[in-house]
């Protein structure tokens, strides 16, 4: 992770190679950081504008907590049996105009 100033009252956070879901929960941690207005997720990065001064320790400090815990991974595969029939299914198929 690095950080790097973006103006007198932003900070850019390089994340490196991250999946979509560890760049949205760091977003919702630096949002919780105080003095936070808004924080925007790229790519790879975070956009983190404060209200005033750039609190680095802070959202850096925050960004890091937790980051020896254990990643998610994909969920396990669920097949759920579907069956298309019934009294109303030809009128469903009429209407949907499939044959």
């Amino acid at each position: 992770m690095r950080l790097a100033p973006a103006g007198d009252r932003a900070v850019l956070v390089e994340l490196g190679d991250v999946t979509a879901g560890e760049l949205h929960a760091a977003a919702a941690k630096a949002s919780r950081v105080p003095g936070v207005v808004r924080c925007t997720p790229g790519h790879s990065s975070l956009y983190v504008v404060f209200d005033a001064a750039p609190a680095l320790e802070a959202l850096e400090a925050e960004l890091r907590a937790g980051a020896g815990e254990r990643r998610l991974t994909a969920g396990a595969l669920h097949r759920i049996p579907v069956r298309f029939d019934g009294a109303d299914f030809e009128e469903f198929l009429a209407y949907a105009r499939l044959s």
